[in-house]
């Protein structure tokens, strides 16, 4: 008897170390295109995901089974601003599975309600409830989109705080659902950004696209509201970056790292106090000031763009350091850039 209690015991721990070490694991997802061309759109995602630390790959439509989804945390769907002939019955399917599986989907892409007019009446439902937006109107000839909600961990989260932004695609006229999503940002009179927090799981719906359809300062804030969306969806928050306690001093790893893109630095401080925040070069050049000024005590979280910084400083890839002092406090960490 000792010994089947002992064997049971020791499988529970088994499994119990199993199951934490998977839900710690790399997080690996799948992104469904809708046609196989607009390669700059896929392209970027895929860095974006690879710089945070996300395995991920990629599949068109016509070649996706339940079994090229299988290990995947997430499904991203990919409309590529293109409906006509786009999505049918056997996709929504499959897609509509996962999601019942208990898993998140981000779905993107400015034809994403108006996609309904290739499925039939079961199906357009299917479709809608995991949307979480409806409406059949093609354009609805606005070029911006509005963040309406400033709070939410998609438009304000650990890659910063989303800005409005221009839009040169056609987004459709389409509005939300009212079945518990909270509306982000809007795009004239519509509906643009969409989460949803509730079962059979997350779901973020962007009715654009993350990279095409505007200059730089446009494709930056997408990129904001993307990776944010990501770590949402995944809940990594909790897995990346812990808040540091603020009874004292400290300076976090910027994460990512490395970065090509944007990075975040956190950092706490004991007492209100005059703090500055330096870049350094391998050779231990001063390159640039990040922050200079009083701040109070208790977390604080700066994020920056090579693209800001380069601006006014000339920066190539390789090793540079970053030196947080406060009083006669001083710490320093290191980072890599790529370019």
């Amino acid at each position: 008897m000792r010994n089947r209690i002992a064997i049971v015991f020791s499988l529970i721990v088994f499994f119990s170390i199993s199951h934490d070490s998977h839900s710690q694991s790399i997080k690996k997802v799948t992104i469904v295109k809708n046609f196989d061309f607009y390669t700059d759109e896929i392209d970027s995602i895929k860095s974006y995901l690879t710089s945070m630390g996300i395995q991920n790959s990629d599949v068109v439509k016509d070649s996706l089974t339940y079994e090229t989804l299988d290990g995947s945390d997430l499904l991203i769907w990919n409309d590529l601003s293109y409906q006509s002939g786009g999505i049918y019955n056997e996709i929504v399917d499959l897609i509509f599975q996962f999601y019942h599986s208990g898993r998140p989907v981000y779905f993107i892409g400015d034809d994403l309600a108006y996609s309904v007019i290739n499925l039939d009446s079961i199906h357009a439902s299917m479709w809608t409830s995991m949307l979480h937006l409806y409406g059949e109107a093609n354009f609805n000839f606005t070029d911006s989109v509005t963040i309406v909600n400033h709070t939410h961990p998609v438009t304000n989260g650990f890659y910063g705080s989303a800005e409005n932004f221009s839009y040169t695609l056609d987004i459709d006229g389409a509005m939300q659902t009212y079945t518990g999503e909270v509306v982000l940002a809007r795009s004239g009179d519509y509906d643009a950004i969409l989460a949803y927090n509730g079962l059979p799981a997350k779901v973020l719906t962007q009715n654009c696209l993350t990279y095409l359809g505007g200059v730089h300062e446009s494709v930056e804030e997408r990129k904001k509201i993307f990776q944010n969306g990501i770590q949402w969806l995944l809940n990594l928050s909790t897995e990346v970056n812990d808040n540091p306690p603020i009874n004292e001093f400290n300076l976090s790893q910027n994460f990512p790292n490395p970065f090509n893109g944007q990075t975040n630095i956190r950092y706490s401080l004991m007492n209100r106090d005059h703090v500055t925040l330096k870049l350094f070069d391998a050779l231990g050049r001063e390159v640039a000031t990040l922050e200079d000024g009083l701040k109070e005590s208790g977390v604080h979280n700066f994020s920056f763009s090579i693209h800001q910084l380069t601006n006014h400083y000339p920066l190539s890839s390789g090793i540079y350091y970053y030196q947080l002092k406060s009083g006669a406090f001083s710490i320093t960490k290191k980072f890599i850039l790529l370019k």
